[in-house]
């Protein structure tokens, strides 16, 4: 009895008809996920800057969190540069809020000038002993988050 039963859609012509329909859906589909997928949205490098006595030096590390005996820094300013003296910049200049936070928006990374592909942070404020560093960037740097601490220029 359904032996011979083939259903209306399944005739030759319609399943080739249909798959043209799902292939150029697929092709539609494609072309407009591709550019979606492609483009960089910005992403931040952000961290907070804080004052610490009794250290050697001022210096940064890899997560966002205030210490025990750290104090956040109130307008610090914090630059990323292609050079160690600060001036050639790659980005903005940020400068830490009240709470020692700061945030700079990494829109499109210029390549690095540097044979490493690094690029420099430039932290300081009046009264505080200078941060220069070589920090990698990218959208899944491990520096992206970070803390900084600087060391009063006072203390011995």
């Amino acid at each position: 009895m359904y032996r011979n039963f083939t259903p209306f859609w399944s005739s030759p012509e319609s399943v080739k008809s249909d798959y043209r329909k799902i292939l150029a859906l697929l092709f539609v589909a494609t072309l407009v996920a591709v550019p979606a997928c492609t483009q960089q949205q910005g992403y931040p490098l952000e961290g907070v800057v804080v004052e610490k006595r009794g250290g050697i030096a001022s210096y940064w590390r890899v997560n966002k969190r205030i210490s025990e005996g750290e104090k956040p820094l109130a307008g610090a300013r914090v630059v990323v540069s292609f050079d160690q003296a600060g001036t050639d910049l790659v980005f903005g200049v940020a400068t830490t809020d009240e709470n020692g936070n700061y945030s700079i928006m990494i829109d499109s990374l210029p390549p690095s000038k540097t044979k490493s592909a690094t690029y420099f942070i430039t932290v300081e404020k009046a009264g505080y002993k200078k941060l220069v560093s070589e920090i990698s960037l990218g959208r899944f740097a491990h520096a992206l988050v970070n803390t900084i601490v600087l060391k009063p220029a006072d203390d011995p």
